[in-house]
């Protein structure tokens, strides 16, 4: 006679339950480890394609100063693997992996990639060169309407062999059209940027020195930062050179900016001109990410 004994139905449905409980529990532990997996390669691609991107741009800068060409800077967009400006092929990129899906977009600068936002397998990534200065011109400080404007004198003094400009009354300093800048170097909403600038005064003033941040709109007449103060500097220490900086997240409306500075409000007479101290700016830079770099 056989004596063997079955499972109840009670016993197969509790079986049944704790393997749909290890099921709900395991299956997103399992699914993040895939799904970290595919970002570690789509980010390794990235990598390797950066790689890629440099090594042709080295090669091709001799082709480009034959043909005199002598700069190959400026905003790129991807098409199988290779580089267009304006819908024409510039660089050819010699791709040993995965190549970014098309119109994935590429700001270059000094033969490195300065800026990207890339989409790889699907995953959609952005590469940044940190400490990057993305204000061209920023050393001479040279006036430019197109997209820089120099609210000031500029003198003979330098600093670090970069240009100074003297500004003599409140809301004063140097300017640059932000809406002219972002397309240029690929900057996206979302992007985190930092702006700094350094600001001493030429004599001791006789009052602290205030910096603001001040962007302003034409197209709508409208303020989107307006007197954001972001540093006081003393009497005492106005004298030395001073890093000011102010970092932001770029929305839609800071991309139609027409004026964006970092500007002293500083004034010593009712018509808000100085006689005694002026307020000096030199070395202008935008980067990305959240701290000023020297």
């Amino acid at each position: 006679m056989n004596d063997t004994k079955g499972f109840t139905l009670i016993e197969l449905l509790a079986v049944i339950v704790i393997l749909a409980v290890i099921a709900l529990i395991a299956t997103p532990l399992i699914m993040n480890v895939i799904d970290e997996a595919r970002m570690g390669a789509a980010e390794d691609s990235m990598n390797h394609y950066i790689d890629a991107v440099e090594l042709s741009l080295v090669r091709a800068e001799v082709t480009s100063q034959e043909n005199g060409n002598s700069s190959i800077d400026g905003l790129y967009e991807t098409k199988d693997g290779n580089l267009y400006m304006d819908g024409n092929k510039k660089f050819d990129v010699e791709v040993k992996g995965t190549a970014p899906a098309d119109g994935s977009e590429i700001y270059i600068k000094d033969k490195k990639i300065v800026n990207a936002h890339f989409t790889f397998s699907g995953y959609q990534m952005n590469y940044t060169k940190p400490g990057e200065n993305l204000l061209l011109g920023t050393k001479t400080m040279e006036h430019n309407d197109e997209v820089f404007v120099i609210d000031g004198e500029m003198i003979d003094e330098t600093m670090d062999g970069n240009k100074v400009l003297k500004t003599s009354g409140a809301w004063r300093g140097y300017k640059f059209r932000f809406n002219k800048v972002a397309p240029r170097v690929g900057i996206k909403v979302g992007d985190t940027l930092t702006y700094s600038i350094y600001v001493k005064t030429d004599a001791i003033p006789t009052k602290d020195v205030s910096l603001d941040f001040y962007v302003w709109n034409d197209s709508n007449n409208s303020l989107t930062y307006s007197g954001t103060r972001i540093k006081t500097i003393s009497m005492e220490d106005s004298m030395q050179w001073q890093q000011i900086s102010f970092t932001f997240v770029v929305t839609e409306d800071l991309l139609e900016a027409t004026a964006m500075r970092i500007e002293s409000d500083y004034y010593e007479n009712e018509d808000y001109t100085t006689s005694q101290a002026n307020v000096l700016f030199s070395s202008p830079k935008l980067e990305f990410g959240s701290k000023a770099t020297p």
